[in-house]
């Protein structure tokens, strides 16, 4: 009775040590093959995933490894609309605006030098007063 106690107690404790061991793996690897940044979505910070590699796309986010360095443009909200000189605005971070959506976005082409990704970086540190701010780019969903 002890020996078959003692074996189930060591197998349990290496099931564990096995597990943690391969959940710490997994997430290194996902911080090794992502690029991650942080974009405001109605107030809310999150964080999105872009592969490094395109042999990534589709497993754990709906963007492919291009958009890290795509100027496709940005979409803003901001808190008071009123209150925003937008063509001061565009001058300072160099974009162009296309259209203003009934619902208060506004969706401005990346005319500048950065990539979405670093612009967006670069507006969430230096504004105040915008309620969403993300890339305008299209989803690729794919079944996993």
């Amino acid at each position: 009775m002890r020996r078959s106690t003692l074996f189930i107690a060591l197998m349990v404790t290496f099931a564990g040590t096995t597990f943690a061991l391969s959940k710490k793996t997994e997430t290194m690897d996902t911080e090794e093959q992502y690029r991650t940044f942080t974009v405001l979505d109605k107030g809310v910070k999150r964080t999105i995933l872009i592969p490094k590699e395109s042999r990534l796309e589709g497993k754990m986010s709906p963007y492919s490894a291009k958009q890290i360095d795509a100027q496709e443009g940005i979409v803003i909200q901001f808190t008071d609309p009123g209150t925003v000189d937008i063509e001061a605005f565009e001058e300072k971070y160099r974009l162009k605006l296309i259209s203003k959506m009934v619902i208060g976005y506004y969706i401005f082409k990346n005319q500048s030098k950065l990539s979405d990704i670093a612009l967006i970086e670069k507006i969430l540190k230096e504004e105040t007063g915008i309620k969403t701010l993300k890339p305008n780019w299209k989803k690729h969903n794919r079944p996993m």
